[in-house]
């Protein structure tokens, strides 16, 4: 199987660029702000790791078995627990938003929803 590590150089780029830029913008500690920051680093974190896994098959021989069964462990850990953290964070938005704008409750929903069934 070819693996395209391409998109995981460009997952974390980006995941870095979002990271500079809305770091210094979440300074109001509420619930949402600190699970959003922690889905910007858990994505940048999922990237790279997929990054280190890429490698580990290309030359499985130069790492041991024990690393590439825990390195493979903790990145379907991460990964399968970011949409439950999606969701959260959803949750904790539309709280907040609830007796603002329905508009914005509606497509948050609308954003949401999918990347959550289509992590599962």
């Amino acid at each position: 199987m070819q693996f395209n590590v391409y998109f995981d150089y460009a997952a974390v780029v980006l995941g870095l660029i979002l990271i500079i830029f809305f770091y210094p913008k979440l300074v109001v500690p509420d619930k949402s702000n600190k699970i959003l920051r922690f889905i910007l680093v858990a994505e940048v974190v999922v990237a790279g790791m997929d990054i280190f896994t890429v490698f580990q098959y290309a030359r499985p021989e130069v790492y041991g078995l024990p690393v590439m069964y825990v390195t493979n462990m903790l990145y379907l850990l991460l990964w399968n627990m970011l949409p439950f953290i999606l969701v959260m964070y959803t949750r904790s938005f539309l709280k907040y938003e609830q007796h603002t704008h329905k508009q914005v409750v509606i497509q948050s929903i609308f954003t949401a929803v999918p990347y959550c069934f289509a992590a599962f």
